[in-house]
């Protein structure tokens, strides 16, 4: 052996059997309890605080540098009230000296019972630690020239840091912040774990209480698992955790709620700048949510991707215990089974949600969005649905008490001129700040009782700017096409929208819309309408364009128009109701009229009704702001080539006046007189008073009749009023006008 090298060996033997000996004697003559009236008088010097120390000191120096203190208090800060600041049951620390000469820290196992910690804020801003800080003495005066340049963190390597485990037990720490007026304490917290150090894996477990005022809150939290920390390659592993939360309080949706998360493993390598997160379960409420995840460039700008199962639950029964309001759908099964898969990928200033398969009770839809520029956020999304029920989502249709659709929302014109946001039913700045392109293929789509076919919708929105571009519907036999926009760049948006409804089979359309059958034929309808303004009202007063209609190849049922006037005249001076019967139909070859809107008021005067034998003509206007409609139909029958045309010619006058919503109909007596004396009206016996006793049948007992001064006159009693109400010619006429 080298003489040096042996020699430098016997030395620091001697040096290491030197400090042993002399912690020994250190050991057995010094005790620190007798400096405890010192120790406290210069804690008190230093910080003008009290330190109390009741329990016993107790050091120890090799192998470990240790000390263990008991019944330790700190005082409070002037105006923080008597309750120490801190205090600690019992506390023990260890330090190995030998390993310090290699650049090594291991310490034993650190146990802490009893802490109690209470911070505070004054309104003024100020804590109960400030004067333990010196904060604010940089404040008093300038700082000096030469002072020191804050020191750089050493080139070197760190130290290593091994911890023999942590033993937290029954620790307390409440922050009573009056400057915003909240208050929050960690209640009993127990801290539980192996040793720490060198990568090794260790367990741990976490407890605690978390209480608050303001909002009213208050946990019961658990989270346990398996560790590992490599420090020196910055690696941090958790395989695998649990954590568990029971809360209550205000602040807590429903009032209370369990929630559960757990992974088989999470990691995050520094060095690599990669994280990932393995195994997600989350449980809440009725909710499991399952996943995995992993992102890279984590300090620099984390770019991740992952993946979310959601399994199948009710969102009524979420809603509920959300303590949401009771969901009510017209359907009670919807809303009951829903379920989703989810894709996702984060890049800088984006997240693009790249596959979404969502089940929604019968309907499926498979989807892909985005959003970027997360200032001003800019929407992009892509959706197919196989077939979607929308009615059975709605709400259930009310019987009786409330108010129809139409009155409330005809009754806004006064309403509307007072502004009111409530009343704006376009949502201008939304449209202003919103970003959007999204498009919707709809296979089969069930909406108000319409049923559409291979539904493509695009919506794009931006600068102000929305679109609505439909391709051409199928729709009953025919299609649909309907582009619409509305333009908010300027002080008031501006809306328009071109419909054409090109051979669309109006017996099912109407039976799915009403329940009911009602006209049949072919329908065609074009309209090309714009109006300004953000409220219903100011729409209604601004609506103006073009409107046609044909229908084609039709059919009343219900009704027999060509007996129906054969009827009035048969009823002569006879009173009482004609009736029709439930089989009877009319049929008619064309239907056509043209409107123009001006202002919010619609004017026909081209009417046609033809079938082969009656002709009826219509003409006059609907008054939208007003809510009101002014519409006179003659109807006449024509040659039928059987030989009795003693009624040919008849004329029957029916006007439709009033509310939009709920129109009063008539025999225009006027223009019934007018044709009498054109020598329209053949076989009818010639006398008012019979004439008049018609006009009583057609009303179904509530007569109204048009005198030649323009006044009228009602006649009837009650009991002829109700039992005349249905039945009645004039049903057979509202049906078709």
């Amino acid at each position: 052996m080298n003489t040096w090298l042996k020699y430098g060996l016997l030395a620091a033997a001697a040096l290491v059997l030197l400090l042993a000996a002399g912690a020994v004697i250190f050991v057995s003559t010094f005790d620190p309890n007798a400096h405890k009236a010192r120790i406290t008088e210069a804690v008190k010097k230093a910080t003008g605080r009290d330190l109390t120390v009741s329990g016993q000191i107790k050091i120890s120096v090799f192998p470990w540098l240790g000390a263990e203190v008991g019944g330790v208090s700190l005082s409070n800060a002037p105006g923080f009230g008597d309750a120490p600041m801190l205090q600690v049951g019992s506390a023990q620390v260890r330090l190995k000296l030998l390993p310090l000469l290699t650049g090594s820290v291991e310490l034993g196992r650190v146990t802490l019972d009893g802490l109690s910690v209470n911070l505070a804020r004054h309104k003024d801003g100020v804590t109960n630690w400030d004067d333990l800080t010196g904060k604010g003495e940089a404040a008093k005066g300038a700082a000096p020239s030469g002072a020191a340049e804050p020191a750089k963190p050493s080139e070197g390597g760190g130290l290593k840091l091994a911890v023999g485990g942590l033993d937290v037990k029954n620790a307390n720490v409440v922050w009573d912040d009056a400057k915003e007026g909240k208050r929050y304490a960690l209640r009993d917290v127990n801290i539980n774990t192996g040793a720490i150090g060198g990568g090794d894996p260790f367990d741990f477990e976490l407890s605690f209480g978390l209480d608050s005022k303001e909002p009213e809150l208050s946990t019961r939290n658990n989270l346990s698992g398996r560790a590992s920390l490599d420090f020196d390659a910055g690696r941090y592993l958790v395989k695998p955790f649990k954590l568990t939360v029971e809360a209550q309080g205000k602040a807590v949706p429903g009032g209370k709620a369990s929630l559960g998360l757990s992974a088989s493993e999470a990691l995050a390598d520094l060095k690599a700048q990669k994280a990932s997160l393995d195994g997600l379960s989350l449980t809440a409420y009725n909710l499991k949510v399952t996943g995995q995840a992993e992102a890279e460039k984590i300090l620099d700008g984390p770019l991740a991707k992952g993946s979310l199962e959601i399994a199948a639950f009710n969102v009524k029964e979420l809603l509920q215990a959300l303590g949401r309001k009771a969901l009510e759908t017209a359907d009670p099964q919807a809303l009951t089974q829903v379920s989703a898969s989810l894709a996702f990928r984060t890049g800088p200033d984006r997240v693009d949600l790249t596959r979404a398969l969502v089940k929604l009770d019968k309907t499926t839809l498979d989807a892909t969005a985005s959003i970027q520029n997360f200032a001003k956020p800019f929407y992009t999304a892509v959706a197919k649905v196989d077939e979607i029920d929308v009615d059975r989502y709605l709400p259930p249709k009310k019987t009786g008490g409330g108010a129809s659709a139409s009155s409330s929302s005809s009754g806004g014109e006064g309403q509307a001129a007072g502004g009111k946001a409530s009343d704006e039913v376009i949502p201008v700045q939304v449209i202003r700040d919103l970003g959007l392109d999204a498009k919707l293929d709809v296979a089969a789509l069930k909406i108000a009782g319409l049923r559409l076919t291979s539904v493509d919708v695009r919506v794009l929105c931006k600068d102000g700017l929305l679109r609505i571009d439909p391709d051409r519907l199928a729709l009953y036999g025919g299609t649909l096409s309907a582009p619409a926009s509305v333009d908010c760049r300027g002080a008031q948006p501006e809306s328009a929208v071109r419909l054409d409804l090109s051979k669309v089979q109006l017996g099912p359309l109407l039976k799915d819309m009403t329940g009911k059958d009602s006209y049949g034929g072919d329908l065609f309808l074009t309209a090309d309408l714009k109006t300004s303004g953000a409220t219903t009202a100011a729409m209604k007063r601004g609506l103006n364009g073009p409107m046609s209609l044909k229908v084609l190849d039709g059919v009343f049922p219900g009704v027999n128009l060509e007996n129906l006037i054969k009827a009035v005249a048969a009823a002569g001076s006879r009173s009482g109701t004609v009736q029709g019967k439930s089989s009877d139909r009319t049929n008619f070859g064309e239907i056509t009229a043209t409107a123009q809107a001006a202002g919010g008021v619609i004017s026909n005067k081209d009417l046609l009704i033809k079938s082969p034998n009656l002709r009826a003509e219509g003409e006059g206007q609907v008054n939208l702001p007003a809510d009101s409609i002014d519409y006179l139909v003659r109807a006449k029958l024509m040659a039928s080539g059987s030989g009795d045309d003693s009624l040919l010619g008849l004329l029957v006058p029916v006007r439709v006046k009033g509310s939009l919503s709920d129109p009063s109909y008539s025999v225009d007596l006027a223009e019934y007189l007018k044709g009498a004396a054109t020598g329209l009206v053949k076989g009818v016996g010639g006398a008012v008073q019979g004439v008049g006793s018609a006009i009583g049948g057609v009303l179904g007992g509530q007569k109204k009749e048009t005198q030649q001064d323009g006044t009228t006159t009602k006649s009837g009693t009650d009991a002829t009023k109700k039992d005349q109400k249905k039945g009645g010619v004039l049903d057979g006429l509202k049906k078709i006008f």
